[in-house]
């Protein structure tokens, strides 16, 4: 067995001088990874500290003359670390997509310095956005072949199943020493590499990199005819909760307390109809200001101004939140008044976002709300549905999701326990 594992590490100090020769800068990188043999089936992963390899799968490669194989899965793994991904993929644990824009932008990379090419660092916030759209058109195949690596091991608990000694540094700790090294060779002029780590520099500087929330901002208005009934819909919800406003000169109180004191919980006097008024206590609108949904924007303005210009009149609304959210939660405003929020939404109204896609941060800011004691009874996302929601139905609030059917393809994530209304674009 041990010595299985020095032949293993010899093969694999002959890939780095291999690597070594096609660009010398790379010989700072592998210092940045501690070889550690393991009994898992695998043939080279990482974590972002360690170097984890089977002397095995290793040997077996080295006999079967593939050791190109493994320059190409070294390189793979080296290049996720300069480029940061081993942090990018916090919050996005057991994404799929994630994984696969990874791998394809360390692909992208990695060939163009094989070509002695310097490439473009692609916008990773972008590239989710249209690989995720498009994934339900790829076969499993397609998707084998753009993933690569087990990115699941850049996770603390996964990666100690690994270690025999139960000592690992977090994902950011790692991150740290790839983001010094990359800082480093970006001052130096003497290999490809060197021209690489300039561009990712540039990039983070000018903020293009990543894919969580952007911030961005962009004008809108709700000028537009309504596509969604949502009267229809949401109006057996909303009158639900029945709050009575009595006009003292329409109803005899005598008779009315009689009735109580006489016949237990009957009045024999009703208030006239038109003096009921329905009444929630707070509601929730998100808008899905993610990248994917930028096209859709104005369109979700349209469709919650319809909302309140239809429901307005028979229910009191206590507090209306207004989120505007992509993977977290940009913009936040409260409103006593319904005029208020017409007029807003048909002016000039900015929104924020245009980063990726997240709905917990909404769903996590409702259930804050109802502990600071604001009784949410309702959350209503504008959305396309294609992002990570709760693992469980909130207790205190329903959930309807408006979702733009187009083409007629709707998202197949959304939980059952949402209640999602279809608007044909």
């Amino acid at each position: 067995m041990k010595k299985n594992i020095e032949k293993a590490r010899e093969i694999i100090k002959i890939v780095q001088k291999k690597l070594m020769y096609e660009d010398s800068a790379v010989i700072e990188l592998f210092e940045l990874l501690k070889p550690v043999a393991v009994a898992n089936d695998i043939l080279l992963e990482s974590d972002g500290d360690n170097l984890f390899f089977n002397a095995d799968n290793i040997i077996g490669c080295y006999k079967l003359h593939m050791l190109q194989d493994l320059e190409r899965r070294y390189m793979h793994i080296l290049l996720h670390g300069i480029l940061g991904h081993f942090t990018e993929r916090k919050g996005y644990m057991n994404d799929e997509v994630i994984d696969m824009v990874l791998d394809f932008q360390v692909e992208s990379v990695r060939k163009a310095l094989k070509t002695k090419k310097i490439p473009d660092i692609d916008n990773c916030r972008v590239m989710y956005e249209k690989i995720k759209r498009k994934r339900r058109l790829m076969s499993d195949e397609v998707v084998k072949k753009i993933h690569q690596d087990e990115h699941s091991l850049w996770e603390t608990e996964n990666k100690l199943n690994m270690l025999e000694e139960q000592n690992s540094v977090s994902s950011d700790e790692a991150n740290k020493k790839w983001k010094d090294a990359c800082e480093r060779l970006s001052f130096e002029n003497s290999s490809m590499l060197s021209e690489v780590c300039k561009k990712i520099m540039e990039s983070k500087d000018e903020k293009h990199h990543g894919i969580n929330s952007c911030k961005k901002g962009m004008v809108c208005s709700a000028k537009g005819q309504p596509i969604g009934d949502y009267y229809n819909i949401l109006k057996d919800f909303f009158f639900e909760k029945e709050g009575i406003n009595e006009d003292v000169n329409a109803i005899d109180k005598i008779l009315y307390s009689y009735g109580f004191e006489n016949y237990g919980n009957i009045a024999l006097v009703e208030p006239d109809e038109e003096n009921v008024r329905k009444a929630l206590h707070n509601i929730v609108i998100a808008l899905d200001t993610s990248l994917s949904c930028q096209e859709y924007i104005e369109r979700f303005l349209v469709e919650t101004k319809e909302i309140f210009g239809k429901l307005a009149d028979g229910i009191g609304f206590e507090t209306i939140y207004i989120m505007q959210a992509d993977a977290d939660i940009v913009n936040e405003k409260q409103y006593k008044n319904v005029e208020e929020i017409l007029t807003k939404l048909e002016g000039n109204y900015m929104t924020y976002g245009f980063g990726g896609t997240d709905f917990r941060p909404v769903f996590k800011r409702c259930s804050e709300l109802n502990k600071e004691g604001k009784i949410i009874d309702c959350l209503i996302y504008f959305s396309d549905g294609e992002g990570s929601f709760p693992t469980s139905k909130p207790k205190s609030y329903e959930t309807f999701f408006v979702v733009p059917c187009v083409n007629n393809y709707e998202s197949n994530v959304i939980p059952k326990w949402v209640k999602k209304i279809s608007i044909q674009l």
